[in-house]
């Protein structure tokens, strides 16, 4: 049986908690920095002070309800790129915009995304503003 590259990486990722042969974003690290203003190892040094751009692979992905209104919610998880990780909030304002369909189901783990993102009064990681799936 052969396994493709991504699912070496998934069963790699699942049971060492890391990546060994690849990691799934290498295969576009030479357009990173034409994508992105910063990466998280930068925003983790250095607190931005206005929205930057990264790119990165989405995991521990779960939904939370608001308390007031069940029906409305937020996703949160971790988003990593090749220099480190970091957890991200995204509302469900962003995820259900009005008059447009409700892209939260594409919000899991294991997606690449690229994504403006920036620091609102939440000290262990970041809040997205608009994003898109690479």
């Amino acid at each position: 049986i052969e396994f493709t590259d991504n699912e070496i990486q998934t069963f790699e990722k699942e049971i060492l908690g890391f990546y060994v042969t690849s990691h799934p974003l290498s295969s576009i690290k030479d357009k990173l920095p034409f994508l992105t203003t910063h990466t998280i190892h930068n925003i983790i040094e250095h607190i931005p002070q206005k929205s930057v751009t990264i790119c990165g692979l989405l995991s521990n992905v779960r939904q939370i309800p608001y308390k007031k209104n069940p029906e409305k919610f937020l996703k949160v998880g971790v988003i990593e790129d090749l220099t480190g990780n970091i957890e991200f909030k995204i509302f469900y304002n962003e995820l259900c915009p009005k008059n447009k369909e409700s892209i939260s189901e594409y919000i899991e783990s294991g997606r690449k995304i690229i994504g403006i993102y920036y620091k609102r009064n939440w000290k262990n990681g970041i809040r997205c503003k608009s994003f898109n799936f690479l």
